[in-house]
């Protein structure tokens, strides 16, 4: 079993997983305050360039050790997983700006609130994962209570997505056709954030099975 609860590379994946909760509270902070998107897109992109630089260290750390608390290819996988999450906020909200979306959609504020206590149950069991706490009932559970965010968010996210398709194209003027085009992409691209932290509920899952 794990030698080192604390090894470095456990450190490195703490840092990875607090950047994924600062990214969803940026994305939730811009749904309460829209016109300031443009400060939050920078400051998205800022948490991006800091996981780059962790990503990078966590695979030289891999690289240059010969045994780990996880197996290498583990360990490669869930950093994978953890930017993604971050990587998709990012683009989310450089896309909100760059369509130039004046004001907020009805019910984004309320899917931000689902995709932050997804990502915050995410940093949660990677602390978990660091102090071997595989036999606990709230590691257990982990990967079912992110699933159900999961299917609330694909609930959220067909209801909104009828509204947006509420014009037939054929009865749409090419304004709203392109406000349709936009909104389905932005929501499309919240939906995908609640599916990278499903993937890493699933890992969570699978070293429970591989490590207990």
């Amino acid at each position: 079993m794990f030698t080192n609860p604390r090894a470095k590379i456990f450190e490195l994946l703490d840092k990875h997983s607090d950047l994924v909760v600062k990214s969803a509270s940026i994305l939730s902070r811009l749904c309460h305050n829209w016109s300031r998107i443009s400060n939050y897109a920078h400051e998205i992109s800022e948490v991006e360039h800091e996981a780059d630089k962790i990503v990078d260290e966590i695979t030289d750390d891999v690289e240059k050790r010969f045994i780990l608390p996880l197996d290498k290819d583990d360990v490669k996988i869930l950093t994978e997983k953890l930017d993604d999450i971050i990587d998709d906020i990012d683009d989310l909200i450089n896309r909100c700006q760059i369509y130039n979306l004046k004001k907020i959609y009805e019910g984004m504020a309320d899917f931000a609130e689902i995709i932050t206590e997804a990502c915050e149950k995410v940093d949660r069991g990677v602390t978990m994962l660091a102090r071997q706490e595989f036999d606990k009932e709230e590691f257990v559970t982990l990967y079912r209570k992110i699933r159900q965010l999961e299917k609330q968010g694909d609930r959220h996210y067909r209801k909104v997505l009828a509204k947006i398709m509420k014009n037939p194209p054929d009865s749409a003027t090419p304004s709203q056709i392109w406000e349709m085009i936009k909104w389905k992409d932005i929501w499309s691209g919240m939906e995908n954030i609640l599916d990278r932290c499903e993937a890493v509920a699933v890992l969570f899952e699978m070293f429970r099975i591989k490590y207990e």
